[in-house]
């Protein structure tokens, strides 16, 4: 299987502007994800218009709503957006920046909201696993095991790579699936190891459970600039080489399936 199927696809930024102008050309319907001392928040909107100044860009939505509980989107408060194009999915992180109003081609202006224009767009439809953000009522830290010799740890074949004995750095878990994590790094970390780095992974999903113990390797760094942190997408490896490994994917398999229902189901009345 190659990376495009495991692995999100990540939008040009040329692709980016295209998808949004066409999305708000035709207000295509989204959905809006937010989180709360744990819980997730469901919205409905729809796209309106991609916003230009001299100094930024930005998205304009319609103003949310919501049949179940909701929390105020007010400035700054994260959120992650699904739209789809053509049949094919696509999401973002956003921040809400202001509430405005926005003047139909009626002339009639409507409540809107002004979200962060997207750094990246990922496609939903070439993955083989279903991505989900992690709350941060509930955050996942992460310990990342290294070792000095690069070199020769990257020529080790599978069943010969032996788990770091010490920790490199730490993080937190920013979404995740069975195929792979994005991880943002702890401020202060002084040294991320470069692209194609292998990996090991400790981390719990629940406080008193037994920790997960993977292989991975690291497929790209970013920038996020709302978090001003780094992050890396790390491809989990080697997964059918131990038992213990296959039974760290399955308990993700449960978790992701847990996170998925909490995030597209509506609320139960």
């Amino acid at each position: 299987m190659n990376m495009t199927e495991e692995f999100e696809e990540i939008l040009s930024p040329s692709r980016i502007e295209g998808l949004l102008e066409i999305a708000c050309a035709y207000n295509v319907p989204l959905f809006i994800a937010a989180e709360s001392r744990g819980k997730t928040y469901r919205y409905k909107s729809r796209m309106l218009e991609v916003k230009k100044t001299e100094d930024a860009r930005s998205v304009v939505i319609d103003h949310p709503v919501t049949d179940g509980p909701a929390i105020a989107l007010s400035p700054n408060v994260a959120v992650v957006v699904f739209f789809a194009v053509d049949k094919s999915r696509f999401f973002f992180d956003a921040q809400v920046q202001r509430k405005t109003l926005f003047a139909l081609a009626s002339h009639k202006k409507v409540p809107a909201l002004e979200i962060s224009y997207p750094n990246a767009i990922k496609s939903g439809q070439r993955r083989a696993y279903f991505r989900v953000p992690v709350p941060l009522g509930k955050p996942i830290a992460v310990e990342v095991g290294a070792i000095s010799g690069m070199s020769d740890w990257l020529a080790q074949e599978p069943g010969t790579w032996n788990f770091p004995s010490h920790v490199h750095f730490e993080g937190r878990i920013l979404n995740i699936s069975v195929g792979g994590m994005l991880l943002s790094v702890n401020e202060g970390t002084k040294t991320i190891p470069r692209v194609g780095t292998k990996l090991g992974l400790r981390f719990s999903v629940a406080p008193d459970e037994t920790p997960i113990m993977l292989k991975g390797i690291i497929r790209r760094k970013e920038r996020r600039d709302s978090a001003k942190v780094d992050a890396i997408g790390i491809e989990f490896i080697d997964t059918a080489e131990k038992f213990e490994y296959k039974l760290a994917i399955n308990r993700l398999y449960r978790y992701v399936a847990e996170r998925q229902r909490e995030m597209l189901k509506p609320e139960t009345k």
